[in-house]
C-alpha cells in the first residue's frame, strides 16, 4: 500500500458509518515499509470512541471492515502461511504468526486466478479451442477505450487485480477491493515487486512456476474490504467495476445500490456476471431472474428504472454483450467455460 495514495482518498470507519458517525481513517503507525509501500501498520480511526478504533495493514493490504477481529478469527483457518514480522501487528490479532500452513487446494485457487488474470504470458493452451482469457479483457477494456476518466476509478471483487491495473492506465487513481485476503494480497504484491509469480497446477499434484516481470501502473492501492459495506464517500468514483460478483455477494441489489452511491453524476457502470447463482452465496429470493425474467432482462430494467423504480436508478445503457465467453483453468484437463453478461451503462 502506498501511503501516498491512500492520503488522497478519504476513507469512512464502516464501524462509525453503521452508526450514523461520520468518521474518516488515516494511517497512524507505519510498523514495516519497503520501497515505499506500507506492508504492516494501523489505520487509526477519528472517532476517539470507536469501538474498533485501529485497522490493520497486513501483507500491504488495508483491512477495512467492521470487526477486523473478527473477520481474521474466520478467514485464518483457510489462509495459506501468512508472514507477518512487526510485533505490534502480531499483538492486533493475536497468534498472527500461528496461521495455517501451506495448503494444496488454496494454492490451487490462486493459482486459478493468477492464470486468468495474467497466465496469457508464456502459457500452454487449452486441449480444445477454447477462448484465451486475454480474448476475455481485450473486449472488456473496449468498453471504455474512448473514455478518459476525471476522477477515481473502483474495482470491487478485484481478486488478484488485472482489470484495476488496466484501470490505472485511464484513471489518475485506481482502487481494487476484494473480500478474499489471498487474493488482494496477491495483487498488492505484484505491484509491489513488479513480477507475477504463482503455481500453476498441470495434472495431479504436480506444479509448476510461473514466473515474469511484469510492468505495471502503480497509482493503484489495494484492500481488504466488503463490497456490500465499501469505506468510501459516496460519489466519490468515475467508474465503479464489478465483474463476477453480482451472482456471489448475499445482496445483489444492495451491490446495485451502493455502486450507484459510489458513482459521480455522469459517472460510468461496468458489470459482468455469467449468473451462476448459489443458495450458499445468495438465497434465491435474492436472485435476480425469475420465471418471466432472466438476469441480463431483470439488470437492464433496474438500471433504467423499469423495474423497483424506488431504487432510483437512472442509468443508460451505452454497450452490451450478451454472451462474453470467460474460461477458468483449474489443470490441464479441467477447465470451465461460462458465458458473461456484460454492460456498461452511464449514470444520468
Amino acid at each position: 500500500m502506498r501511503l501516498d495514495l491512500l492520503n488522497r482518498l478519504p476513507l469512512i470507519c464502516p464501524h462509525c458509518r453503521q452508526r450514523g458517525i461520520d468518521a474518516r481513517l488515516r494511517c497512524s503507525e507505519v510498523c514495516v515499509e519497503e520501497n515505499g509501500f506500507v506492508i504492516e501498520g494501523l489505520l487509526e480511526c477519528s472517532n476517539t470512541d470507536c469501538a474498533v478504533g485501529h485497522y490493520p495493514i497486513l501483507a500491504g493490504v488495508p483491512i477495512i471492515v467492521r470487526d477486523p477481529v473478527a473477520w481474521w478469527q474466520n478467514a485464518r483457518p483457510s489462509l495459506t502461511q501468512v508472514n507477518c514480522n512487526s510485533l505490534k501487528i502480531k499483538d492486533f490479532f493475536s497468534l498472527l504468526d500461528a496461521a495455517a500452513p501451506d495448503r494444496q487446494h488454496h494454492s490451487s485457487r490462486l493459482g486459478t486466478w493468477m492464470e486468468l488474470h495474467y497466465g496469457h504470458n508464456g502459457s500452454t493452451s487449452a486441449p480444445l479451442a477454447l477462448p484465451t482469457a486475454e480474448d476475455y479483457w481485450q473486449t472488456l477494456n473496449a468498453l471504455t477505450a474512448e473514455q478518459h476518466l476525471h476522477g477515481p476509478a473502483l474495482e470491487l471483487g478485484c481478486a488478484v487485480g488485472r482489470y484495476t491495473f488496466d484501470l490505472a492506465r485511464r484513471a489518475p487513481l485506481a482502487i481494487g477491493v476484494d473480500c478474499n485476503f489471498e487474493l488482494v494480497a496477491a495483487a498488492a504484491q505484484i505491484q509491489r515487486q513488479q513480477v507475477v509469480h504463482y503455481r500453476r497446477r498441470r495434472r495431479g499434484t504436480h506444479f509448476e512456476i510461473v514466473d515474469f516481470s511484469h510492468t505495471i501502473p502503480q497509482n493503484v492501492l489495494f484492500m481488504l474490504a466488503d463490497a456490500l459495506d465499501p469505506p468510501f464517500q459516496a460519489e466519490q468514483f468515475a467508474l465503479v467495476a464489478a465483474l463476477n460478483l453480482l451472482d456471489n455477494v448475499s445482496a445483489p441489489l444492495i451491490l446495485l445500490g451502493q455502486m450507484d452511491a459510489l458513482l459521480r453524476q455522469d459517472g460510468l457502470m461496468i458489470l459482468g456476471s455469467p449468473y451462476e447463482w448459489r443458495a450458499e452465496n445468495c438465497e434465491p429470493a435474492q436472485w435476480l431472474e425469475n420465471a418471466t425474467l432472466d438476469a441480463s432482462t431483470t439488470l437492464r430494467q433496474l438500471l433504467t428504472e423499469q423495474l423497483i423504480p424506488e431504487l432510483s436508478l437512472d442509468y443508460r445503457i451505452l454497450q452490451e454483450i450478451h454472451d462474453l465467453p470467460w474460461v477458468l483453468r483449474q489443470h490441464d484437463r479441467y477447465w470451465s467455460l461460462y458465458s458473461v453478461h456484460l454492460l456498461s451503462a452511464r449514470k444520468d
